[in-house]
């Protein structure tokens, strides 16, 4: 199976195709800081095919970004895994995302999640994942979390010396490398 990586940072929009039985991972990088962003990712999945896409999104400021994904699974016996990590400090971020099999996508495996890291209190997050299956054999997953760093883990970051914003930069430092260590350890 023939692979490619794909690297995208702050783009447009993000379009990736693949052909039959080809393999390709995608990491898409996103920086906002006071200003407003529309970011549509299109990943079209061949027969036999294989995407991983990870995406890792950070707001600061009154930023804004408005997310919207959609995963088509055209032909059968594809494989699409899309992964959204998102910080959100002061900004606010929007989720839409589709994964959508055809009739012809019998024996395709889609995975999409969307987790969100809310720092400080004037983030706001709205995350909404949505599967549209019209064959009949396939195996689908969606999910979404919203969450901030807990009181435990910084107080036990602070117990060893480092400061609340060292503490919090060590979670949210955490928190996005998982989603790049699924590109590596895929890959």
């Amino acid at each position: 199976m023939k692979s490619r990586i794909l690297k995208f940072k702050n783009p447009k929009e993000v379009v990736v195709d693949t052909n039959k039985s080809e393999e390709k991972y995608v990491l898409v990088e996103v920086n906002v800081r006071d200003r407003d962003v529309k970011l549509p990712i299109f990943l079209s999945v061949g027969e036999g095919a294989r995407i991983v896409c990870v995406v890792i999104v950070s707001i600061t400021g009154t930023g804004s970004v408005l997310l919207n994904s959609k995963q088509i699974h055209n032909a059968q016996e594809g494989y699409s895994d899309f992964l959204c990590k998102t910080v959100v400090k002061d900004g606010k971020f929007s989720y839409n995302g589709v994964i959508e099999i055809t009739k012809k996508g019998n024996h395709s495996h889609a995975y999409q999640r969307n987790e969100n890291l809310v720092i400080g209190e004037g983030g706001v997050v709205t995350s909404e994942p949505l599967l549209e299956i019209q064959a009949h054999e396939v195996f689908c997953t969606h999910g979404a979390t919203i969450s901030a760093p807990s009181e435990d883990e910084l107080y036990y970051l602070m117990t060893r010396g480092l400061s609340f914003q060292k503490s919090e930069d060590l979670i949210v430092d955490g928190f996005l490398k998982s989603g790049i260590e699924k590109l590596t350890t895929n890959y």
